[in-house]
């Protein structure tokens, strides 16, 4: 008897110091596991937020570039002579090189909408769009101008009042 409860005396800290030990170690083996998830979990959040935005500056540049070069196109237009027909080619070669970076980088809707503004450009009145028959106030450039916003997350702007305050 004497011995068992030796034993336990000389055990029974041991036993203890091991569960204790075991416990530290399950508590670390823990906290790092759920830091290790939540770096993964941020990470992959941050790395669909960049690659969602990575061509962000891109296609906000595509974008001015296209109205630029539509503005400059119709500016072009009003120019007489063997002076405007040189001026005129060179902004309707601008406005295709314009488009057709838009192309490459905007969603389907933008390109749509660029499509219309260009066919308009080119002479085709609203109604002889890509979609048909036009049932929208603002036409080719107004759908132009709202697809792009909306691609960019641009708030569209609210329209003004009688006192010139925005409304609400």
């Amino acid at each position: 008897m004497k011995d068992s409860a030796e034993a336990a005396w000389l055990y029974g800290p041991i036993i203890a110091g091991v569960f204790g030990l075991l416990g530290a170690l399950l508590g670390a083996l823990l906290g790092v596991g759920s830091a290790l998830l939540a770096t993964y979990l941020a990470d992959r959040r941050r790395f669909k937020y960049e690659d969602k935005h990575r061509d962000y500056p891109d296609r906000q540049r595509a974008y001015a570039d296209f109205l630029t070069s539509w503005h400059a196109y119709e500016e072009a237009k009003t120019i007489l002579g063997d002076e405007g027909r040189k001026a005129l080619d060179k902004a309707e070669l601008q406005f295709q090189r314009s488009y057709n970076l838009l192309s490459l980088l905007a969603p389907e809707e933008v390109r749509k909408a660029a499509d219309d503004l260009r066919r308009e450009a080119h002479g085709a009145a609203d109604g002889e769009a890509a979609d048909g028959p036009s049932k929208r106030k603002e036409g080719p450039p107004g759908r132009f101008w709202k697809a792009a916003r909306k691609d960019l997350g641009k708030e569209l702007p609210r329209p003004l009042g009688l006192n010139g305050e925005q409304e609400r």
